[in-house]
């Protein structure tokens, strides 16, 4: 078993790489970190494997499951708590779909909206429970798929947070919703983020939880519409460049 690490930096053509010696190196030189790294992962993980197996007996591998289906692209077998609306909208020239749910309050109003933002790899869908809880409380609660995720359309298009903001903000303005306390899980905490910066007045609150992603370097840096963008590429030539 290797007994320690030492860290220390060689001059490499890569100045970030840094190299390691263990106490049974005796001078014969540096091999990179990830070498000396995966080496002793592989050597721990022998031992206790070696150790477990001897400890109990070897499982059968788990059958296959026999109920899978394919699913639809735009998830519509998906369980979603409440019913889905569409807005079509444009992206890159692309005539798209976004969907999103749009939850009344089931006890008295109290004049707010919450705006709940999924993270990657998901849609809305897994929001129910909370759903349940904020309109008990009187909030209507608007949970979109965001453009790529869910129900909504998946263009093969640059997807970015500015977009995804962009896409949000037409949702409220489709509603006719002034504001929101937004609220973003995962992923959705960088969106939630970047919605509060880039629509400010559209935000009353906003919560982030197990979020990813807290820092955003172009926090001061002015959004322009992605469709501004293409139709000023369109505009462009071989002599205006």
């Amino acid at each position: 078993m290797i007994a320690g690490f030492v860290f220390r930096g060689l001059p490499s053509p890569c100045p970030r790489m840094v190299h390691l010696r263990t106490p049974l190196d005796h001078g014969e030189g540096f091999m990179p970190v990830y070498v000396r790294t995966l080496a002793s992962v592989l050597v721990i993980l022998g031992v206790a494997a070696a150790a477990g197996a001897q400890g109990r007996d070897i499982l059968p591998p788990v059958p296959t499951p026999t109920d899978i289906k394919p699913g639809s692209i735009t998830c519509d077998e998906c369980p979603y708590p409440a019913p889905s609306k569409y807005l079509n909208i444009s992206v890159y020239s692309q005539d798209v779909r976004i969907s999103y749910m749009d939850i009344a309050p089931t006890s008295a109003a109290n004049g707010h909206v919450v705006l709940l933002m999924h993270g990657n790899n998901f849609g809305g869908f897994y929001f129910g429970d909370i759903i349940d809880g904020l309109t008990d409380a009187g909030f209507r609660v608007l949970v979109p798929d965001q453009i790529g995720y869910g129900k909504s359309s998946k263009p093969i298009a640059p997807y970015n947070f500015n977009t995804q903001a962009r896409n949000t903000q037409l949702i409220l303005e489709h509603e006719g919703i002034d504001k929101v306390m937004a609220v973003g899980h995962s992923m959705g905490g960088m969106l939630a983020t970047r919605f509060t910066t880039q629509y400010p007045d559209s935000v009353e609150r906003l919560v982030i939880y197990n979020p990813i992603g807290l820092s955003d370097n172009r926090f001061n840096r002015p959004m322009t519409p992605v469709d501004q963008i293409y139709e000023r590429i369109l505009q462009t030539d071989y002599q205006s460049t």
